[in-house]
């Protein structure tokens, strides 16, 4: 079944500030997703956030932030990330062109973290 526990969100403010100290970035239009391998854990967790600045109202960004959980939650991966999910257009998408980018950078994650291996470098 695929669900979208409360485990794998990211909630820790520990957790939240080595992402975006040591994380690296991905971007597809309209996320940008900054990414962790963590090996404490078990699955992903994810953050989604959607600037105030460029929706005002909270009914707008709810519904975003619901867009993109929907879309993570439908094409998880199997690996160990800690991964949050920034958008940065400043129009509502539809549910397709966040489900297309939220793949595209699912994949880039995991492109990345295969060569990062490869070379031997620590993340």
């Amino acid at each position: 079944m695929q669900t979208l526990s409360k485990n794998e969100r990211l909630s820790s403010i520990t957790a939240i500030g080595m992402l975006f100290k040591a994380g690296r970035s991905a971007f597809a239009y309209p996320l940008r997703a900054v990414f962790l391998p963590n090996a404490d854990i078990t699955q992903s967790r994810i953050l989604v956030s959607v600037p105030k600045k460029r929706f005002k109202t909270a009914v707008a960004r709810n519904n975003i932030k619901r867009k993109i959980r929907e879309a993570y939650r439908k094409n998880k991966i199997e690996a160990s990330f800690d991964i949050a999910f920034i958008y940065v257009s400043d129009s509502n998408m539809s549910y397709s062109k966040i489900e297309d980018a939220v793949k595209k950078l699912l994949a880039e994650i995991l492109n990345q973290s295969k060569i990062s291996l490869s070379n031997g470098e620590n993340i």
